[in-house]
């Protein structure tokens, strides 16, 4: 399950995934043969909407932040400095490798993940989903007993089974691990809306339309 490869430094390398990269996680165990003085090695690597955003752990168990590679000056940088490239056109990680910091940098964690902010937050424990349907425009569905408001943190918990029947105001986030659906009513159909700036269907189901009518 692992492999040893020799490099040429001073250079950069593209490492193409067949299918693009889908592993939750992958190590970097750097050689001891590496010298303060050799060149720095750039490493590329192709993924898709699979893993929308990869974290960097140094041997510490310290996060490398994002970006680093293109912040700092070249002489500066030290392995695991990375970047992640996530236009939808590109969708590229970049980071570089060397000997300059051995102590803290000769094992290098990478992990992908599905969403871009939040990543570390344990495993939702699964729940099924309740026969009882609630309604978004119900003040009883939300724990608050108020409805959501523009700015908000919203969560569909586990096993709840929510309809939406009105347009939402701007969320800042709405984390989706029971199932949200749009009310779908031939009778009296409505034009509705979900405002959010982050979307996350982490245990849960979004569903919007049917088969015939997506």
């Amino acid at each position: 399950m692992s492999w040893a490869v020799p490099f040429v430094t001073g250079h950069k390398y593209r490492l193409h995934w067949g299918q693009n990269l889908d592993w939750t996680q992958m190590k970097v165990e750097l050689s001891s043969r590496w010298e303060p003085t050799d060149l720095d090695l750039h490493i590329m690597m192709n993924f898709t909407d699979t893993r929308a955003s990869i974290n960097v752990t140094d041997t510490k168990k310290n996060k490398v932040a994002n970006e680093t590679l293109i912040k700092k000056a070249a002489a500066d940088l030290v392995a695991g400095d990375f970047v992640v490239y996530n236009d939808t056109k590109v969708r590229e990680f970049h980071f570089v490798i060397n000997g300059k910091d051995m102590a803290n940098r000769s094992e290098l964690l990478l992990q992908g993940f599905r969403c871009v902010v939040d990543c570390d937050q344990k495993d939702i424990n699964e729940k099924k989903i309740s026969g009882e349907i609630k309604y978004w425009s119900d003040t009883t569905t939300w724990p608050s007993g108020k409805l959501p408001v523009e700015g908000e943190d919203v969560e569909i918990a586990p096993g709840e089974n929510v309809v939406l029947d009105i347009s939402t105001p701007r969320l800042f986030k709405l984390t989706i691990n029971g199932r949200l659906t749009f009310l779908n009513d031939a009778k009296e159909p409505k034009n509705l809306t979900l405002n959010t700036n982050l979307l996350y269907v982490r245990a849960g189901e979004l569903i919007i339309g049917n088969q015939t009518h997506p």
